[in-house]
C-alpha cells in the first residue's frame, strides 16, 4: 500500500525483564515502528519466550553476540539490555559492525570502558543512545522547558531527592542483580546515574567544580535481623507474619509490581515464582544476603556559574518517587514525579499537572524508544541521550562513590580519556 510506514527491524541483545516487557512490549504495541527479527540471549527459556512472542525464526535466535555478528543478518539496529557487566563486551562488536545502538544504562560499570565506548561510537558516527529515560518523562521534560524559557531566571541551586522505596530497594539492591558493587557497581552508578544525568542535563552539562559524597550505615545486614532466621524464607521463618520482606508473601501478593515478579520468573506464573524462590537470590532473607551497596547517600556538587546541587538517595520511605526543588533568580520550582505535579512560585504562581499512567519511568521508556527510532531517521531532538553527553553523569557517579568511600572532596573533576579515579580499576 502506498504511504505505508514500515517498521525498523532490530535485534534484541538480552531478553530479560526489560528486554521482554519494555522493549518487547513497545514493539508489540507499535508494530508499525519497531519489529524484532532476531534475539541474542544465552538463557534458553528466556530466548524461547521472547522468540515466541515476536515470531522470531529459529535461525535468528543466538546464544552469544559473536554468533549473531557472524550470521551477517541484514539488520542495522540493536537494542542492548544485557546485564551491566556485559555491556562493554556485547556493545563493542555492535559498534565495530556499524549498528545503531540503544544501550541500557549504565554504559559500563567500568569508567575506562565508558570512555572507550564513547570514543569508538563518536568515531563511527552512528546513533548511539543510552537509556537515561528520565529525560523523556514528561515531568522532567516540562521542567527542562521551563528552565530554557527562563521562567526561573538564572539557576542558583537544584535539590533532587530519590526515594527508592524500601521494597524496591530490598528487591533490586539487597536480593537482586545490583546488590553488590563487586559484581555490578556502586549504587551511585547503577541507580543514581539517572539523577546525575538529570542534574547535568538541566544545567546544560556545565562544568562541575567541586564534589563530595557521604552515606550512613547499611540497614540490611545480619546484625539487624529480628531474631534467629533462616537463609531462605521458604525454610520456615518465625517472623513470616511480621516481615514485609518475606519472599513468598511479597512476590505472590497481588499488589506487588509485575516488574518485580517478572525478575523472579519471566512467565509471572505462581508455580514458577515459588520454584525460583526456594533457592534463588530473590528467596533469600534480606538480612542474610551478600549485599554491600549503600541504602542512603548524599552527594553535593558545585558547578561553574556559582550553581549548587544536592542529590539525596534514600531507601527508607515506603513510596518510590523523585522530588525536585530548583531556585533561580526569578523564582522557585518544586515537584513530585509520582504525583505528576510541578509548582512554580515566581512572578506568577501556578501549578502544572503532568500525570502519566501505565508507562514505566514516569512515561519515559516509550518516548525514549520512539526518539531512538526517529534519530535513526535523522530527526533532531534537544533532549537526546547521545553517549557523549551521558558519559558525564557516569563520571560523576564513579567520583561520588570514591568520595563516599574515602571521605574525600574532589576539586575540578572533569572526565577525560586520561583521567584515573583512585581505587577504581580502569
Amino acid at each position: 500500500m502506498n504511504g505505508e510506514v514500515k517498521p525498523i527491524n532490530a535485534v534484541l541483545i538480552g531478553a530479560g525483564r526489560r528486554g521482554n516487557y519494555v522493549f518487547g512490549k513497545f514493539a508489540k504495541e507499535n508494530p508499525n515502528l519497531l519489529k524484532f527479527v532476531a534475539v541474542v540471549e544465552r538463557d534458553e527459556n528466556r530466548k524461547k519466550f521472547f522468540s515466541k512472542n515476536h515470531n522470531i525464526s529459529t535461525e535468528n535466535q543466538f546464544s552469544n553476540i559473536n554468533d549473531f555478528i557472524k550470521s551477517q543478518l541484514n539488520i542495522s539496529v540493536a537494542i542492548n539490555s544485557t546485564s551491566d557487566k556485559e555491556h562493554f563486551s556485547t556493545t563493542i562488536p555492535l559498534i565495530e559492525n556499524n549498528y545503531h545502538i540503544l544501550l541500557e544504562k549504565p554504559i559500563s560499570n567500568n569508567l575506562k570502558e565508558c570512555e572507550i565506548l564513547k570514543d569508538k561510537a563518536i568515531e563511527k558516527g552512528n546513533v548511539f543512545m543510552v537509556c537515561h529515560v528520565l529525560r523523556y518523562a514528561p515531568f522532567f521534560s516540562e521542567i527542562k522547558k521551563l528552565i530554557e524559557n527562563n521562567v526561573l531566571g538564572k539557576i542558583n541551586d537544584i535539590e533532587l531527592i530519590e526515594n527508592i522505596g524500601n521494597l524496591h530497594f530490598s528487591h533490586s539492591y539487597v536480593r537482586g542483580n545490583w546488590n553488590n558493587s563487586e559484581t555490578s557497581g556502586p549504587i551511585s552508578l547503577t541507580k543514581t546515574c539517572h539523577d546525575f544525568d538529570i542534574i547535568s542535563w538541566l544545567l546544560n552539562n556545565k562544568k562541575c567544580i567541586n564534589l563530595r559524597s557521604f552515606s550512613g550505615e547499611l540497614f540490611f545486614q545480619e546484625k539487624n535481623r529480628p531474631g534467629d532466621v533462616p537463609n531462605f524464607c521458604s525454610k520456615g521463618c518465625n517472623y513470616e507474619k511480621f516481615c514485609e520482606y518475606h519472599a513468598q508473601t511479597y512476590y505472590l501478593d497481588k499488589n506487588t509490581k509485575k516488574s518485580r515478579k517478572q525478575a523472579v520468573a519471566i512467565t509471572e506464573k505462581e508455580e514458577d515464582i515459588l520454584g525460583n524462590l526456594k533457592a534463588g537470590p530473590y528467596g533469600r532473607c534480606v538480612y542474610k544476603c551478600d549485599n554491600n551497596v549503600v541504602d542512603n547517600q548524599t552527594t553535593e556538587l558545585y558547578f561553574e556559574e556559582n550553581i549548587f546541587a544536592k542529590l539525596i538517595m534514600d531507601s527508607r520511605e515506603k513510596v518510590s518517587t523523585r522530588k525536585i526543588r530548583i531556585t533561580g533568580e526569578k523564582g522557585e520550582l518544586k515537584g513530585s514525579l509520582i504525583e505528576g505535579k510541578i509548582f512554580i512560585n515566581s512572578e506568577e504562581k501556578k501549578e502544572i499537572d503532568i500525570s502519566v499512567k501505565n508507562d514505566s519511568h514516569g512515561g519515559g521508556d516509550s518516548r525514549l524508544i520512539q526518539d531512538f527510532l526517529e534519530a535513526i531517521k535523522g530527526k533532531q531532538n534537544f533532549q537526546r541521550t547521545i553517549v557523549e553527553n551521558s558519559t558525564q553523569s557516569h563520571f560523576l557517579a564513579f567520583l561520588a562513590e570514591e568520595s563516599r568511600k574515602n571521605n574525600a572532596k574532589f576539586t575540578s573533576p572533569q572526565p577525560s580519556p586520561q583521567h584515573q579515579l583512585p581505587s577504581v580499576e580502569v
